[in-house]
């Protein structure tokens, strides 16, 4: 029996010295990098929590003023800032000013020679030359311009450098513009591309029209005679030349019949806005479709180019004329304005009736009585046919337009 129990404690001490030992590692925890996105988002996300390991003891959570359990520290997420998006319409980019331009040095008792002051044209390289050899350019406008008129010369700064360039406006026997800029000591001419192909050109401003620093020369060119074919251009100088600021760089923007052009800031926020009103031709081209209307047309900078914003014509005199207000206003997604307008076409007693015959009457009467009888349309008889077909058309149109006005808003 004592051998026995001899036995199996020797066999149970041999089998334990053979067993593998096993060894239990704790799991390696990495430490918590809190990263901040450099740009705040809109996604939202759980708030990250701590993974419990056999090695590590939960943490509780933290007490505001207190300590946290267990002698751990916890280091709060960074705030990610808020912020509220806007649109800024405008975009302005400010151009920096250069540095003052150097001239030649003036020679104050030096005074101009040039070629034909009193009559058209003048010799523009004769002009660089004086300006060259120290003439001011004060003398040679002083020699230019003659009494009593436009001047021919105008002094300006048009580069932002706050010295004043030459502006000389020359027939040959088109008007043209030229500008004489002074760089490094030397003066250059510069002859900025428009499509120059009539009769007058006339400097109407110069202002920074889009805020940026740099004054923009307004201009406008009038291609044909009588009272057509006015174009307006927005030249801006660029470091190297005048560029045009049109969307049409080489025609501008064109108006017959101009009369008045303005320059508002419309929207109060440092860019003008350009207002030409015209649009009414002289008889020659009025005689052929008549009636007219005076139309303002509003340009405004877009970031690159003026482009027209709007087309504003005067009070309707016909009924015919409101119904097209409603399809223009239509057409650009006002809606509220055409429905506004569809209604006049309908409910407005002071509309008069127009028709083909009418027309037809009315260029008769301009043959006959010339400018007399502009505004003043033959008064035929009335066309009984043209309310009921007006009436029908607007309530239509107007109730699409209702429609989308109501989807919009």
């Amino acid at each position: 029996m004592k051998r026995l129990a001899i036995f199996v404690l020797s066999l149970l001490w041999v089998l334990g010295a053979c067993a593998p030992t096993t060894q239990i590692m704790p799991a390696p925890v990495s430490p918590a990098i809190a990263t901040s996105s450099p740009t705040p988002t809109n996604t939202f996300t759980t708030t990250p929590t701590e993974t419990p390991t056999a090695s590590t003891p939960a943490l509780a959570p933290h007490r505001p003023g207190g300590s946290v359990p267990g002698g751990a520290s916890v280091t709060p997420l960074p705030t990610i800032p808020t912020f509220t998006p806007t649109f800024d319409v405008s975009t302005i980019v400010t151009v920096t000013p250069a540095p003052q331009a150097e001239c030649p040095e003036e020679k104050p008792l030096l005074l101009p020679n040039l070629t034909n002051t009193q009559n058209f044209p003048i010799d523009t390289q004769e002009v660089l030359d004086s300006l060259n050899n120290g003439i001011s350019i004060s003398a040679i406008a002083n020699a230019v311009n003659p009494p009593g008129f436009n001047p021919i010369i105008s002094l300006e700064d048009v580069t932002g450098d706050n010295v004043s360039e030459l502006l000389l406006i020359n027939s040959e026997p088109i008007y043209h513009l030229y500008i004489y800029t002074c760089f490094r000591g030397k003066y250059t001419l510069h002859f900025p591309e428009i499509g120059y192909f009539g009769f007058d050109t006339e400097i109407i401003d110069v202002k920074d029209l889009n805020s940026n620093g740099i004054p923009e020369i307004l201009l406008t060119h009038r291609g044909c005679s009588g009272n057509g074919c006015y174009s307006i251009y927005i030249l801006e100088w660029n470091g190297n030349e005048f560029q045009v600021l049109n969307s049409n760089s080489q025609y501008g923007e064109g108006m017959d019949g101009l009369e008045t052009v303005e320059i508002k800031d419309l929207s109060n926020d440092g860019i003008f806005e350009i207002l030409m009103t015209g649009g009414v031709p002289a008889l020659g081209a009025y005689i052929i479709d008549p009636p007219w209307r005076l139309e303002t047309k509003t340009l405004t900078w877009d970031g690159e180019v003026f482009v027209v914003k709007s087309i504003q014509y005067e009070s309707s005199q016909f009924r015919f004329q409101a119904v097209q207000d409603g399809d223009r206003a239509t057409s650009i997604g006002n809606f509220g304005k055409a429905i506004k307008s569809y209604q006049e076409a309908i409910f407005n007693d002071d509309l008069e009736w127009w028709s083909k015959k009418r027309q037809t009457d009315t260029i008769i009467k301009l043959g006959n009585e010339g400018y007399s009888a502009l505004g003043t349309p033959a008064p035929g008889s009335s066309d009984t046919t043209e309310y009921p077909h007006l009436a029908a058309y607007a309530p239509t149109t107007a109730s699409y337009s209702s429609t989308s006005y109501k989807d919009r808003n």
